[in-house]
């Protein structure tokens, strides 16, 4: 007899690090992004650039969210907001090693920015690949 509720099924234990990643790494997303392109929120022509880390992130809190109540659908949404996430990722560190010479947005060092990049890559990769294995 447990006490304090139901046990977790093996499956929401194995959903257990992809949804908290997601919930995390989502605000994050919108987070960083919004200071690293502070200077650019005005400019129209920034917005797809800008878009896509705040859809990622939007996504990524959507699926932990939709997790946290039931596995089966929230294996569905992780897969889905991981795979998005993981595919927008390897689009911005190809960029960043494309566009080495110029200065980040933020007004970090290159080297870091692209450090950073490609960590968020692994976690996103990761937390697919966990998901997915779940």
């Amino acid at each position: 007899m447990s006490v304090g509720g139901p046990t977790p099924s093996e499956s929401d234990l194995a959903l257990l690090f992809p949804r908290a990643a997601a919930l995390a790494f989502g605000v994050f997303l919108v987070v960083i992004e919004t200071w690293r392109r502070s200077a650019e929120l005005d400019e129209l022509a920034m917005w797809p650039s800008i878009a896509d880390d705040y859809l990622a992130g939007v996504g990524l809190i959507a699926a932990s969210r939709v997790a946290s109540r039931s596995t089966e659908r929230g294996r569905t949404w992780l897969a889905a907001a991981w795979g998005a996430t993981t595919l927008m990722m390897t689009g911005s560190v190809f960029y960043q090693l494309v566009a080495r010479t110029e200065p980040d947005p933020s007004g970090a060092p290159v080297g870091i920015v692209l450090a950073v990049k490609v960590a968020m890559l692994t976690l996103s990769g990761a937390a697919l690949v966990a998901t997915l294995r779940s």
